[in-house]
């Protein structure tokens, strides 16, 4: 789970790592638009004989739940989300599963939101 604030590149740091993915011999199997941002998405990609889902819609503490029970439901390997850190539930869902928190890096003088954002999304894949 990727935690930040609002805005801060969570959706944007998915997208990278997503990318990367499939750049590595990753599959797509179903990429569909999430809300009303357009760098919010859901997949399930197939990679290094795991299903990796993605659901980077984390602004929205309802539908991240349900996302997490479905992915849940369908034996998905790993799942890479995002989530706003004002929420609790999902942090509490989370939880029950084993899990990896990383905080957003953030832009500032000495880092680039770009960089930043390639920075966590190598940290996600290592992970992965």
């Amino acid at each position: 789970m990727l935690s930040g604030n609002n805005r801060c590149g969570k959706s944007s740091t998915l997208n990278i790592v997503h990318q990367l993915l499939l750049a590595n011999n990753g599959i797509s199997t179903n990429k569909q638009p999430l809300g009303g941002n357009k760098k919010d998405f859901t997949d399930i990609v197939a990679y290094q004989n795991n299903r990796v889902a993605f659901f980077t819609m984390g602004d929205y503490s309802s539908f991240l739940i349900i996302a997490m029970t479905n992915y849940r439901n369908q034996e998905i390997d790993v799942l890479v989300c995002a989530c706003n850190n004002k929420f609790v539930k999902p942090y509490k869902e989370i939880e029950k599963h084993p899990h990896h928190l990383l905080t957003k890096t953030l832009a500032s003088a000495a880092i680039s939101q770009q960089a930043a954002n390639t920075a966590d999304a190598d940290k996600i894949v290592a992970l992965i």
